[in-house]
């Protein structure tokens, strides 16, 4: 997962993978999780990797880029800043793994809606 500092990727994820939702923006650096999922009759086991939305780390960015299988880039509706972000990172990946999967995400619409359609 890629994207600015603060847009949701570890919220996103930890809803996806462990039905939960914190408040709290806590900076992450580097995570890996690892995750199952069962699709008809078979099981698809995958890793995610949560990535910093700081440029402090790009080295440790284009290394996730050039070893990833497919991609999720999240940008905030309620930060212009990063959909911007998220058009470089979206160059970046493309430009280094041109046939590779990529998702872009908008999330937080629920804060230019004034709290409409938030689940707790």
């Amino acid at each position: 997962m890629l994207g600015k500092g603060g847009v949701g990727k570890t919220s996103l994820l930890h809803r996806f993978l462990f039905d939960k939702y914190n408040f709290n923006h806590i900076p992450t650096i580097e995570d890996n999780y690892q995750h199952s999922i069962k699709v008809g009759k078979h099981t698809i086991s995958f890793t995610i990797l949560d990535t910093s939305g700081s440029y402090e780390f790009p080295a440790m960015r284009k290394h996730a880029i050039q070893h990833g299988d497919g991609f999720i880039i999240v940008f905030a509706f309620d930060d212009a800043a990063s959909l911007k972000e998220a058009k470089k990172l979206y160059e970046e990946v493309t430009t280094l793994q041109p046939f590779t999967p990529v998702v872009i995400v908008g999330n937080k619409v629920d804060t230019i809606l004034g709290g409409k359609g938030r689940s707790k």
